[in-house]
């Protein structure tokens, strides 16, 4: 249906003070509509 673009952020280990570091990384999603018989088969649609 469409792409996204989306910023995915991951924390290192904190320092003495509490402090995290961190790394970002731009990835894409390929998010897909579902159709009826899909949804139906995923358990919170019943």
């Amino acid at each position: 249906m469409f792409k996204s673009k989306y910023i995915l952020r991951r924390f290192g280990e904190a320092d003495r003070n509490g402090y995290r570091s961190y790394t970002d990384k731009a990835v894409w999603l390929n998010v897909q509509s579902l159709n009826e018989k899909e949804r139906e088969a995923l358990p919170e649609g019943q």
